[in-house]
């Protein structure tokens, strides 16, 4: 008898409505890769082998553990016993960023894109000889996986947590291969994704993506925009998966036939690219412009100015499209003086605002492996500091076209700060609910200690610190910008919360 397969979906918004196999980007493609070869998918909870599915880059652990406990899976080894004869539970995707926070709930994880690792796999199950020890095998002598049996060993250091008592061993490196080939599969959320690339080009010290996986684009240009027009042509909504879409070099023969799409703000740098963006005519165009000022923005090699910034807006307002900005608050080193940089961004911004609806939701910051600014963890300065910006912007600044969306809190990053640097709750708090930046690796021999480090990244941990130095050097050094000397016109309009600003007071009253 072979071995039986199980997919469980983590994400939020497929588990509303499970249906026993995933409906998230990731899991359609293991379905279909287990169906190609004859591979029949079984209910999770009566499953030997059971793939957890997880789209997003925090919130796996307690998504992983609640979806598990749900199908009747004990998620942690310590739990079982021998009478439970648990399936063997495999994971992947952006959690393979942190290696010990997923081993604590399965027992493999796959790091890097896993076509080639899914593929053998799916040998071994159809083998009736088959076992789950065959299948362990397979994770451990695999060079892009890792098995629970080869961490739990690993010692912490006693005062710095967050830190393993030694240089760990190099146990997988992550597999950039990837099968271009797969059909596009529809969401839940009922948008069809066709793959575009992986990784990114650019190398903002914050952000994961472009430390785990160097840049690649579709190699079939002309395969995408056939099928992409094909499916905008039968009425589908089509979005092009990129972490940078508009810097494809295809991507503008693709105008008139996908939906919105998520940008990055250098993206709109080049005006044959912005040019492309308004003219599909999305609903809303989403772009992470990040930090609060553009100290930080330069400190972490972001140096987008503010009135490249709002030309960006002006031009989306003209064209009648709305925009959804991502803004990191809590960053680093951040203070009083981003706070009011921000403050006068927001003036102009609200000066300029006449036509729909501009989305800002602000992120707090998480340190995120492997990249470089890890090593750094903010306490909760920025709540008091936010909070004393949403009074100042409803008091003077506030407008019906501006949506503000409130960072997490203590709690909530708390729990997410956790599963990033590979830690207890109870350690995360200490860093979280306390101000100032912490540095958690101060040297190069600590930094190569970091629990990510498990893993073989394409760029080192030596050269990763660097980076990490360069920002603290860069941030420190910086000046931040005069304040706004423009008073903007008075609005009378619907703010946030409801909160109603008076008809003809002036937005810069009581600014200071």
């Amino acid at each position: 008898m072979t071995l039986r397969l199980g997919i469980v979906d983590a994400n939020t918004n497929a588990a509303k409505e499970y249906k026993g196999v995933v409906a998230s980007v990731i899991g359609q493609w293991l379905e279909w890769e287990a169906s190609r070869v004859g591979v029949q998918l079984t209910s999770p909870g009566e499953a030997d082998v059971v793939l957890v599915v997880f789209a997003g880059s925090v919130g796996w652990d307690q998504a992983a553990r609640r979806e598990l406990k749900r199908v009747g899976i004990r998620p942690c080894a310590v739990m079982r016993t021998r009478e439970d004869d648990p399936p063997f539970v495999l994971t992947g995707g952006p959690v393979d960023a942190t290696p010990l926070t997923a081993l604590a709930v399965a027992d493999g994880v796959l790091v890097g894109e896993g076509y080639r690792f899914i593929r053998l796999l799916l040998d071994v199950l159809l083998d009736p000889r088959a076992t789950k020890g065959d299948v362990e095998r397979l994770v451990v002598e695999d060079p892009h996986a890792i098995a629970r049996s080869q961490v739990v060993k690993l010692k912490r250091d006693r005062e710095r947590k967050w830190l393993l008592a030694e240089p760990p061993e190099i146990l997988a490196t992550p597999d950039p291969w990837v099968d271009w080939t797969v059909p596009a599969v529809k969401t839940d959320d009922k948008v069809v994704r066709v793959l575009g690339s992986k990784g990114c080009h650019f190398k903002c010290g914050y952000c994961a993506t472009t430390f785990r996986q160097a840049k690649t684009e579709n190699p079939s240009p002309g395969r995408v925009r056939s099928l992409v027009k094909r499916l905008g042509r039968a009425g589908e909504r089509v979005q092009v998966l990129s972490n940078d879409p508009a810097n494809i070099k295809w991507y503008p023969a693709l105008q008139g036939h996908l939906d919105h799409g998520s940008y990055t703000i250098e993206e709109f740098l080049r005006p044959e690219n912005r040019a492309a963006i308004i003219r599909q005519r999305p609903r809303i165009v989403r772009f992470g412009v990040e930090g609060l000022s553009e100290r930080l923005r330069h400190s972490w090699m972001k140096p987008i100015p503010h009135a490249t910034v709002l030309d960006v807006l002006a031009d989306l307002e003209r064209a009648k499209i709305n925009s959804h900005m991502f803004m990191i608050v809590g960053a680093p080193f951040e203070g009083e003086v981003d706070w009011m940089e921000w403050r006068d961004f927001m003036v102009r911004l609200v000066a300029q605002k006449e036509y729909g609806i501009t989305r800002i939701k602000f992120t707090s910051y998480q340190p995120s492996p492997p990249a470089p600014l890890v090593r750094f963890v903010s306490g909760n300065d920025f709540e008091g500091h936010y909070d004393r910006f949403r009074d100042w912007y409803i008091r003077n600044s506030v407008s019906s076209h501006i949506l503000l969306i409130n960072p997490r809190r203590a709690k909530t990053r708390t729990r997410d700060v956790a599963e990033q640097l590979q830690v207890s709750r109870e350690v995360a708090a200490k860093l979280v609910c306390t101000p100032g930046t912490k540095d958690l690796a101060p040297t190069p021999e600590d930094f190569a200690r970091m629990p990510s480090n498990l893993i073989g990244w394409p760029i080192a941990s030596d050269r990763r610190f660097k980076i990490s130095e360069t920002f603290r050097g860069r941030v420190h050094s910086a000046e931040p910008l005069p304040p706004v000397a423009t008073v903007a016109r008075t609005l009378g309009t619907r703010g946030v919360d409801g909160a109603r600003g008076k008809r003809g007071r002036s937005v810069l009253a009581d600014r200071a």
